[in-house]
């Protein structure tokens, strides 16, 4: 299961990374206790990617509902009419992300934008992610189980058939 949340976040934000077209990591604005949208509560910084922040949150619409936010960051060094266009982008690949339905991606529920910050919401999908396992492994001076890398490999493989077969390919 911890393998399956992994694929599923990783790929997620590596699509996203790609799909925007946003400048350079700033500083950290959103912290734990923030509500944004007058709807998500953050609860706790997950990470930080090249593109921006993910966090996890409680919807305060949808009572017991975790979601994780992640936050991009507009280079505000940009020209106007850049930051016009990434956000404008944003929005069109926020929207394709939204329409993807598929049992190794989180589904996209949410997308907004806040002062000099996009956001999405997607689902939470709680557990570990592949890089800590594979240095906890490291660290036991272990490999991983062979069946669960197989077992991984596969479902970040039918996660890009999906991907590759949507109109257009993603």
């Amino acid at each position: 299961m911890a393998a399956q949340c992994f694929v599923k976040l990783n790929i997620f934000t590596n699509i996203v990374n790609l799909a925007s077209l946003i400048g350079e990591q700033e500083q950290m604005v959103v912290k734990s206790g923030d509500v944004l949208k007058d709807r998500y509560k953050i609860e706790r910084f997950i990470n930080q990617g090249g593109m921006g922040n993910i966090f996890q949150a409680e919807d305060l619409r949808l009572e017991g509902r975790q979601c994780a936010v992640k936050e991009i960051r507009l280079d505000t060094s940009l020209p106007e009419k850049t930051i016009t266009q990434s956000r404008k982008q944003f929005k069109k690949d926020a929207t394709v992300l939204a329409r993807l339905d598929h049992a190794n991606l989180p589904k996209v529920s949410d997308f907004f934008s806040e002062g000099q910050s996009d956001f999405l919401v997607m689902d939470f999908v709680p557990g570990e992610d592949l890089r800590t396992k594979m240095i906890q492994a490291r660290q036991r001076k272990e490999h991983l189980d062979e069946r669960d890398v197989l077992k991984w490999a596969t479902q970040l493989s039918d996660a890009l058939i999906y991907l590759h077969n949507q109109k257009p390919p993603i």
